[in-house]
């Protein structure tokens, strides 16, 4: 009877084994399509033509930094401008200027509490204490991103 059994029981699990198997191994059909850059119907728009990203050195000392100002042409009232400060291609630095907070200026300070915005170390997440020492912020590159706000 014992044998009978075994012999039920292992083509059963064999076919268990081998459909599970054959689950696994399908491999779903992904379909993408790709256009060319500037086929979309849709244009994109910024209400922020020109930002200009200025760096205010101590007058009786041009070793330190007091603070960055950052102008925009527009203020849209709305939105995020991500201003990222990269040593070497190494993102180092960055501020948030939120525009539906700063509505009507379009020159921001990147500074010490009293200015507009403060500047984040990427790395420690601590605000970097202006006036600075230019030899302790290492910055060889800036961009500019502006985000619109959500619809």
């Amino acid at each position: 009877m014992r044998s009978k059994t075994k012999r039920r029981i292992i083509p059963l699990a064999l076919a268990l084994v081998l459909a599970i198997v054959g689950a696994a191994l399908a491999v779903p059909v992904i379909k993408v399509t790709v256009q060319e850059i500037g086929a979309g119907s849709n244009t994109i728009t910024t209400p922020i033509g020109t930002v200009s990203v200025d760096w205010n050195l101590n007058k009786n000392n041009p070793d330190i930094l007091n603070n960055i100002s950052v102008t925009v042409n527009t203020n849209p009232g709305a939105g995020a401008l991500y201003v990222k400060f990269y040593d070497n291609g190494k993102l180092g630095y960055i501020a948030t200027i939120n525009f539906s907070k700063i509505t009507s200026k379009t020159t921001i300070l990147i500074g010490n509490s009293s200015a507009d915005v403060q500047l984040v170390n990427v790395t420690s997440g601590a605000t970097v204490p202006f006036p600075i020492d230019v030899q302790k912020f290492n910055a060889t590159e800036v961009k500019v991103v502006y985000v619109g706000p959500r619809q």
